[in-house]
């Protein structure tokens, strides 16, 4: 699948058997505050979500925050529902000890590099793509087109490019976080992108200053599937993801809504 970025992780010796290390993460999880602010903003999404689309999940066989982002995973699904609900992963990094693992959870998970049902299911599916590259997340709001996405925050996430490097490199990131900017994010404030620079000395006589900002950007020809993104939570600005026994699992994750 395109937009996968080449990573690697370095397997670390542990004491435990994996059922052990994964049940242990699964109760860190299922009795923390950020699993009850999710529990809480999924909650409305219960009656309607069948499916779960996980992507950049990570080798979780050999990598403890991968083992936690696994944790959630599983939790999740439990919450959703106590019947059976389809779950599709993927990650080019998986082992074989990965994938035999997701064999084992029964006939209702598969592995699949490409979404395994149609197209208008997303609207149903809950997408977890925990730090998934940017390039990543564009392929599968182009192909996918999820609507509940819980991912890095889009803002933070994409805050290292000006409006109109994202624009010309993800376009369909730089609508969304545009969306945002106009009224999707809630409490949290507004991107300032301009900047003010003094002028000549002739200038300055006159007392005035130009103002610069980026150019105007055309997102309504960029084509999409949404005409509107809201952040439902970012765990207290980060504040329920940090400074946890997960260390850096959760970093920036943040459930949004694109329709």
């Amino acid at each position: 699948m395109e937009g996968f970025t080449e990573s690697s992780s370095v397997g670390k010796c542990n004491r435990m058997p994996f059922p052990e290390l994964l049940e242990h993460d699964r109760k860190v999880v299922r009795n923390s505050k950020m699993f009850l602010e999710l529990k809480d903003k999924l909650a409305s999404f219960v009656s309607e979500i069948d499916r779960v689309r996980c992507l950049a999940l990570g080798s979780f066989s050999k990598d403890s925050p991968a083992r936690y982002q696994l944790a959630l995973l599983l939790e999740m699904i439990d919450f959703l529902t106590s019947a059976s609900i389809r779950c599709s992963v993927y990650d080019p990094v998986f082992n074989k000890d990965d994938i035999k693992f997701i064999e084992s959870l029964g006939d209702s998970w598969s592995v699949d590099e490409k979404v395994p049902w149609d197209l208008e299911c997303s609207r149903n599916t809950l997408y977890y793509l925990p730090h998934a590259p940017l390039s990543l997340s564009e392929v599968v709001v182009k192909e996918e087109q999820p609507r509940i996405f819980l991912a890095n925050h889009l803002l933070q996430h994409t805050d290292r490019y000006t409006k109109q490097e994202l624009f010309e490199k993800y376009p369909l990131m730089s609508k969304l976080v545009n969306l945002l900017n106009l009224g999707g994010l809630g409490s949290c404030p507004m991107v300032n992108d301009g900047f003010v620079r003094y002028v000549s000395k002739k200038s300055r006589k006159r007392r005035n200053k130009i103002q610069y900002r980026e150019p105007e950007l055309e997102f309504d020809a960029i084509e999409s599937y949404f005409t509107d993104c809201r952040i439902l939570t970012d765990f207290e600005s980060g504040k329920l993801l940090r400074n946890s026994i997960w260390l850096n699992a959760f970093s920036d994750l943040t459930l949004h809504c694109i329709e």
